[in-house]
C-alpha cells in the first residue's frame, strides 16, 4: 500500500511540553503540567483542522477523565498525536517536548444539489 504524501494542516506546528507543575497550591494533586503553544498565525488553521475532523466523521472511542471526581467515561472523538523528545532543560526526568502538525484533512465536496 502506497502512502500519501504528507500535507501538513498547519503552516507552523503547535508546540507542547510536559513538565513538573510549577504551582505549589496544586502540585500535590496534579504533579505534571501539559503546555500547548499555538502560534497566532496558525490558530485559524488549527480550528479549520478540528472542524474538518468533525465533518469527516472518522470517530474513535477514547476516555475522558474528570480530574475533580476521578471518574472517566468513554466518548467519541479524535486523537491528535505529536512527536516528542525527553527534555534536558527541566530538572525532572519525565519532562518532554515536541510538536504537533497533523495531516491535512481534505474534505470531499458533496455531489448533492443544495436546493
Amino acid at each position: 500500500m502506497a502512502y500519501k504524501q504528507f500535507n501538513p494542516a498547519l503552516s507552523i506546528p503547535v508546540n507542547f511540553s510536559v513538565r513538573d507543575n510549577p504551582y505549589p497550591n496544586s502540585k500535590e494533586k496534579f504533579p505534571k503540567q501539559l503546555r500547548i503553544f499555538v502560534p497566532k498565525s496558525t490558530i485559524d488553521e488549527w480550528c479549520t483542522h478540528l472542524q474538518n475532523a468533525k465533518s469527516e466523521g472518522d470517530w474513535k472511542t477514547g476516555k475522558v477523565r474528570n480530574m475533580e471526581t476521578g471518574q472517566s467515561e468513554e466518548v467519541e472523538g479524535i486523537f491528535i498525536n505529536g512527536m516528542g523528545r525527553k527534555s534536558t532543560y527541566e530538572e525532572d526526568e519525565d519532562s518532554c517536548f515536541g510538536t504537533i502538525n497533523p495531516r491535512k484533512i481534505e474534505l470531499h465536496e458533496s455531489e448533492d444539489i443544495p436546493f
